[in-house]
């Protein structure tokens, strides 16, 4: 076998006082290492540790340590990269004047900032330098980058030190890191960067600075730090990027103690838990990479959503502030919003039609029509997600997406089906048996022509089972009537998306509510909670001032939440896009003084793009 195993070691915490029970797991350690080497005949081993080797960063602790890492070194290659745990705090000449070094902003922090913030570090850097002997290929005050090679090609391994600002008493949302740090890699489905602190410790505008980055340019993110109390946990990053988060090899207050490996193979990670059983590890757990991203996402069959998609569906545009949830998403807050159906005779009928039956009716077209705040997309979105659960085959196209849809309508078609789906090609979208259904959303932005536009629609009705498509109320085709002569006189069938009504506005207040810690635990407090909410959303639509729809509901719904709801429903349209922006800012840190700056330059700029 010509692959590379790569090993993770995470806070070990050596000291005086444990240093037997450490040895014992190491002897277990390398002894089970060497089986596995024999076993499988790897052509390298790389062992990466992932910080908190000491306990307090003093330097005989290392050297408890010494005679173990000098073994492992002799034989496999390591790596490692520094925790909180190897610092030694007690070695600053001032906590003050470092304090102060890390409330500069990234910008102003430089490698003399860096070094003189990690001075408490230096018996972690001589241990690092006693047994890395793997040739850095570049590197950063906070970042060290190596190149690998064997059979199958190069391996760039990047370590970076989230722990250089880490206090002796730190909390998530504390570590920042300059981006300007992050080592310069061409984007490799073989990379890999590992750190001490999962991403959810970094403050979170600079945390989305550095996971935009970072999962761009490594297919593996590897940390340790939080200690999980139940094996190791894998995520899907993004749809090239899995996220490790180890366990740790020796914390007694927790079940779990090990370490995990893995390899890279035929475009796939093999993943490995190794469980401390008491006198020896067990291999424990078995996963492949391929099968945590179609866990993270959805699919139909055997044909798989693209994760990266499927984040997309469920991302609903706004960022709202919930008080016990850090993200609110589609499947959180969505309500079906009913729809009244559109006579022949183009006169509204009073049959009203629950929009979540819009797949299960045996018409083959449907028109969704509605003004800007009613979801359009956002109904689409979730009818995509719908039609997977029930085995169909959807395709979400967008409007603007489609230009010269006669002439390029295969094109159209293969560039969504790649989007959308990680194993599905054009051709076997076309001959599968499963029912396809097109989403088309906002036809009025298609550009081209009646006849280019004519075109796509018809050679859409011979490929698809089931079509609906979503247009502006405000649309007209090019100067008749929206519902007169038009694209849509031939077999559709027209609805208006409707406002919510009483039924549903207490939905969404009680999905809003449910997500409360403290409404979960008995039905009085939620019930109590719908009840006030409820009174206040009439009472504000009773007046008129917005009209019943998510958007606006959702906004005066995080309003109560900090107690300014009427002065926030006695406003225009405008203000609430306003109060999102305010609220968003405040939740970044924003000083209310400098709130005046940003909107001025937000107004400058959305000029400049508009």
């Amino acid at each position: 076998m010509s692959h590379t195993l790569f090993v993770n070691i995470s806070d070990i915490h050596i000291k005086e006082s444990n240093k037997n029970q450490i040895y014992k797991k190491f002897d277990a350690l390398i002894k089970q290492i060497h089986a596995i080497n024999k076993l499988n005949n790897y052509k390298k081993i790389i062992i990466l540790v992932s910080g908190d080797i000491a306990f307090s960063g003093k330097k005989e602790e290392y050297s408890l340590l010494d005679s173990y890492f000098e073994d492992l070194a002799i034989t496999y290659d390591l790596i490692m990269c520094p925790g909180n745990h190897d610092h030694d705090f007690s070695s600053y000449a001032s906590m003050v004047a470092r304090n102060q070094l890390l409330k500069l902003s990234p910008d102003q922090q430089d490698s003399e900032t860096i070094r003189l913030a990690t001075t408490g570090m230096e018996n972690y850097y001589d241990f690092e330098s006693k047994y890395t002997a793997i040739k850095k290929t570049s590197s950063s005050p906070l970042s060290n980058t190596y190149e690998l090679i064997d059979e199958q090609g190069k391996i760039f391994v990047s370590s970076l030190n989230t722990a250089w600002c880490s206090q002796l008493k730190e909390v998530g949302g504390d570590i920042r890191f300059p981006i300007k740090f992050l080592p310069q890699n061409s984007s490799n489905d073989r990379n890999i960067v590992f750190f001490h602190h999962p991403l959810s410790w970094i403050e979170p505008n600079n945390q989305k600075e550095v996971r935009n980055i970072i999962r761009e340019e490594y297919s593996i993110i590897l940390t340790g730090h939080e200690h999980l109390g139940d094996s190791f946990k894998v995520i899907g990053e993004s749809n090239s990027c899995l996220m490790i988060e180890a366990i740790p090899l020796d914390d007694p207050q927790i079940k779990d103690n090990g370490f995990i490996t893995f390899i890279i193979k035929d475009n796939d990670v093999i993943i490995k838990n190794y469980l401390w059983t008491g006198n020896e590890f067990t291999e424990s757990v078995t996963l492949n990479k391929s099968d945590v991203m179609k866990n993270c996402s959805i699919s139909t069959n055997h044909y798989h959503v693209n994760y990266d998609f499927y984040k997309s569906l469920l991302d609903i545009g706004v960022t709202y502030l919930h008080p016990d949830k850090d993200q609110i998403d589609l499947n959180d807050v969505f309500v079906y919003p009913n729809l009244k159906l559109i006579n022949d005779d183009n006169k509204f009928n009073l049959r009203k039609v629950a929009s979540d039956t819009l797949l299960n009716l045996e018409e083959k077209k449907t028109l969704l029509i509605g003004d800007e705040y009613c979801g359009k997309t956002t109904l689409l979105r979730k009818l995509f997600i719908d039609a997977v659960s029930k085995g169909f085959i959807p395709l979400l196209i967008e409007g603007p997406s489609i230009r010269s849809g006669g002439v390029e309508y295969e094109k159209i078609l293969a560039r969504q089906i790649s989007k959308q789906y990680s194993n599905l090609s054009l051709i076997d979208f076309v001959n599968t048996s499963n029912s396809k259904v097109l989403l088309l959303d906002g036809f009025e932005l298609i550009k081209g022509d009646r006849k280019s536009i004519s075109t796509f629609l018809e050679r859409s009705y011979n490929i698809f089972d089931k079509i609906i498509i979503t247009v502006s109320d405000t649309f007209d085709f090019g100067g008749s009537e929206l519902l007169g002569e038009s694209y849509f006189d031939d077999g559709f069938n027209k609805y208006e998306i409707l406002k919510l009504g009483y039924r549903l506005r207490y939905e969404l207040v009680n999905k809003w509510n449910s997500l409360k810690e403290e409404c979960s635990n008995g039905n009085g407090c939620l019930l109590y909670k719908n009840n006030h909410a409820v009174k206040t959303i009439t009472k504000v639509l009773g007046k008129n001032y917005i009209p019943s729809t998510p958007f606006f509901l959702l906004t005066l719904l995080q309003s109560m939440e900090s107690g300014n709801a009427l002065e926030v429903s006695a406003n225009t349209y405008g203000y609430y896009y306003e109060y999102l922006i305010t609220q968003s800012l405040g939740n970044a840190s924003v000083k209310k003084e400098e709130l005046d700056e940003f909107f001025n330059y937000v107004k400058e700029l959305s000029y400049y793009l508009h």
